[in-house]
């Protein structure tokens, strides 16, 4: 069986809540690792393979700027309303789709803004 490309998505929840019902609906092996900010991955059944990263506060830029203490200029940062995370998804056969638990937000991680990078 070949692997399929890697699918990477920025993921978002309303709350910590809702982050840890859809990390438990997926039902994947979590190696023992629980939310918060954890980082559990596995196999499900149908081969398919996924790795997720809950990061928790997503940091953007408000169009403000202070002087920090070295004097540089420097953008002023806003906390988003929610709970973030990266995931990654890699199908083990052309036509897999990767699940979308109740509640999450998937959005492709080459459209989000702000979002932090597998690299």
């Amino acid at each position: 069986m070949t692997m399929q490309s890697p699918q990477d998505f920025e993921v978002w929840t309303p709350d910590a809540a809702t982050m840890q019902a859809a990390i438990s609906s997926l039902g994947g092996s979590w190696d023992g690792i629980t939310y918060p900010y954890d980082s559990p991955s596995g196999r499900f059944p149908n081969g398919d393979q996924f790795a997720l990263h809950v990061y928790g506060t997503k940091y953007l830029p408000t169009g403000a700027t202070t002087t920090d203490s070295f004097g540089d200029t420097v953008p002023v940062m806003a906390a988003q309303p929610g709970v973030f995370g990266i995931a990654r998804y890699i199908p083990a056969q052309v036509g897999n789709t990767s699940p979308r638990p109740t509640g999450v937000t998937l959005i492709p991680l080459s459209q989000a803004v702000g979002a932090p990078s597998w690299e």
